[in-house]
């Protein structure tokens, strides 16, 4: 893969109300209110709020404003943890929309001691689907049921997708379904469809 496409990958776009909420911090929030609204902010998203003490000073002057710094700062770090940033490219990453190089420093320092955590809160939520490390098949043959003395004698592939769990290791089912010898060969030229479709993409 080319080095730009490698750039490209690496781009994250904030939208404007994202990049608005960070500039609130440490300018129309002050510094102290602007560490606790941060590591607060964190907590409320690894943690249930009975384990969070009350913080009525972070919204108690300019509630708006520290709302939705808290929404901007949620979400920068939570997209960042999505896309795998280490910490020099979230610091890069904020420093381009010239944020408060203070507030810069704090987040960087929260988002760095909260890395592994925020990474297994972010597997356990969102909408984004499964990823299938497990495949697992049985191949089964129609010789006789309950309805009729003899069977069809078709043969039929029980198939389960699966994937194991980061945290447990277990196993969970993602998907499970039954086809004859034709769909499944139908099934394997398309998966080798969407494979050469990569490559294709890889190689541009």
């Amino acid at each position: 893969m080319s080095t730009k496409n490698i750039e490209k990958m690496d781009q994250l776009e904030l939208s404007n109300i994202v990049i608005d909420g960070l500039k609130c911090l440490n300018t129309s929030i002050n510094g102290d209110l602007t560490k606790k609204l941060i590591s607060n902010a964190v907590k409320m998203a690894l943690y249930s709020d009975a384990n969070i003490p009350a913080n009525p000073e972070i919204y108690a002057t300019k509630p708006d404003h520290a709302k939705q710094a808290e929404f901007a700062v949620l979400t920068v770090i939570f997209l960042s943890i999505k896309h795998g940033f280490d910490s020099t490219k979230f610091r890069t990453l904020l420093d381009s929309h010239n944020i408060s190089s203070m507030a810069v420093d704090e987040l960087v320092k929260v988002y760095e001691a909260n890395k592994a955590e925020l990474r297994i809160k972010n597997l356990t939520t969102g909408i984004s689907l499964p990823h299938l490390t497990n495949v697992e098949w049985k191949l089964t043959c129609d010789v006789k049921s309950s309805q009729t003395e003899y069977g069809s004698g078709e043969l039929s592939y029980n198939i389960h997708l699966g994937r194991y769990k980061d945290k447990t290791g277990e196993r969970e089912t993602i998907a499970d379904f039954v086809c004859n010898v034709e769909e499944l060969q139908s099934l394997i030229y398309k998966l080798k469809e969407i494979e050469r479709q990569y490559e294709r993409l890889s190689e541009k």
